[in-house]
């Protein structure tokens, strides 16, 4: 048994030591291209959880930057761990593990500095303007939209979680503002759940008006329905003018 370990464990290290160093000579396109984030954010995200990372129960088996780099490519690329774990010559469940401590650093920190938070009263009216100036719409402070996030099949009620597409996920509605970045979101809901009741479901319908302040509003697809605080687009039955199908 040592004689066969020794080779193995060289060969994952080589690996390991091959693809980081592969990492560091990419330029800024190829980063970006693999990572779906600048060198800056990456860096800057380092920098953010380095104290939550850190002060975790239980000493990491990999270092920050290299666990950043296995969750990062692992949420962008859709690779499997057991891909993921050859890839950056690491065991399947260091993969898995980095995953599961990253994703949890970004929960922590997002509690603590509320990244992803509901915009202020002079921040609508800014989101307002912006909207109103690239769009022409006015009064909108975010774009509401559902997304289907595949899952393995559960081991309880999987048929509930089996979307209009047919495979098994869960729904996450995300809203955004004019620069694309996110407001609000929830997640959760099986895949079969239609994306009106997701809405219906979620914190943000339940808010009181007073978060929309002068009549603003979301904005959102023919999935969801028209309310004081959401507004959809034309059904098309045949009578739209060319006015409302461009709008």
């Amino acid at each position: 048994m040592n004689r066969l370990s020794a080779p193995v464990m060289l060969f994952a290290h080589d690996i390991k030591k091959y693809f980081v160093e592969q990492i560091k000579c990419m330029n800024i396109k190829q980063f970006k291209r693999h990572f779906r984030m600048n060198v800056q954010t990456f860096e800057h995200l380092l920098v953010k959880l380095y104290g939550i990372y850190q002060s975790k129960v239980g000493h990491p088996e990999i270092s920050l930057e290299e666990g950043c780099l296995i969750c990062i490519w692992y949420l962008a690329n859709l690779e499997s761990f057991r891909g993921v774990a050859v890839r950056f010559g690491v065991s399947k469940s260091t993969a898995w593990a980095a995953v599961l401590r990253i994703c949890k650093a970004v929960i922590d920190l997002n509690r603590r500095y509320g990244l992803i938070k509901w915009p202020s009263r002079q921040r609508c009216f800014t989101i307002s303007r912006n909207f109103e100036e690239k769009h022409h719409i006015p009064g909108i402070i975010g774009a509401i939209v559902g997304s289907h996030i595949k899952i393995v099949a559960p081991k309880q009620y999987p048929n509930s979680y089996i979307n209009r597409k047919g495979y098994h996920s869960m729904v996450l509605q995300g809203i955004c503002d004019h620069r694309k970045l996110f407001t609000d979101v929830y997640v959760g809901e099986a895949g079969s759940v239609h994306d009106y009741t997701v809405f219906f479901k979620s914190d943000v319908s339940k808010r009181p008006l007073e978060d929309f302040p002068n009549d603003t509003h979301l904005i959102g697809d023919l999935a969801y329905r028209l309310t004081k605080t959401l507004l959809v687009g034309f059904k098309d039955n045949g009578y739209l003018t060319d006015r409302q199908k461009k709008l």
